[in-house]
């Protein structure tokens, strides 16, 4: 196999560990295991677990648009369809896993120290992306004097994504997300123009 295949099973391997038990809890043994490759090819593609975590965040920023924003693009044209279609695409993967996962990124930047400055500044980044798809459909609700603003109107559905993730895992149950979702449509109708 060629060396990028290899490289590209063991970030495979890190961002499923990552997500499903943790970064710190993940050693490097259990990722060449799970990629099968040898720890030797691990030092070889990435000097330090951190640069592994680097290389992972890389993968979420690489494909955030063709895995979240793009599939609700492709649905529809209206604006507050696509801002409930990608509260709706967490809120489906939530349901699916029994509440078991949250969002990976989400998930890292709970847990990442200050340590991993490099880290932290890939996450910011991806949940830029993602404000920044968020305020493009808000920009399009047309909203009458400019209050709330587009940016107001993203960041109120981060916030709902986030939040409905995690107390969704607190109560294992979808109905906070729900609620959640309720709320925010009802927000949408009342500031359209």
């Amino acid at each position: 196999m060629p060396p990028t295949d290899t490289r590209d099973r063991i970030v495979d391997a890190a961002r499923e560990l990552f997500w499903h038990q943790g970064f710190e809890a993940t050693s490097l043994a259990e990722v060449a295991e799970r990629s099968d490759a040898g720890t030797g090819s691990i030092y070889y593609f990435f000097k330090t677990k951190s640069d592994l975590l680097s290389a992972v965040l890389d993968h979420y920023a690489g494909s955030l648009r063709s895995w979240l924003i793009d599939p609700v693009y492709a649905r529809t044209d209206d604006p507050a369809e696509r801002l409930l279609g990608i509260v709706g695409t967490y809120r489906t993967f939530m349901d699916e896993t029994a509440f078991q996962l949250g969002c990976p990124v989400g998930g890292l930047a709970v847990e990442v120290s200050a340590e991993h400055a490099d880290a932290r500044e890939r996450i910011d980044a991806i949940f830029r992306a993602l404000l920044d798809a968020l305020r493009e459909c808000a920009a399009g609700l047309g909203i009458t004097g400019g209050v709330p603003s587009p940016d107001d109107v993203a960041a109120l559905t981060m916030s709902i994504i986030e939040g409905g993730i995690v107390q969704a895992r607190a109560t294992a149950s979808i109905e906070p997300f729900d609620r959640s979702i309720a709320c925010l449509e009802d927000y949408l109708d009342r500031i359209r123009g």
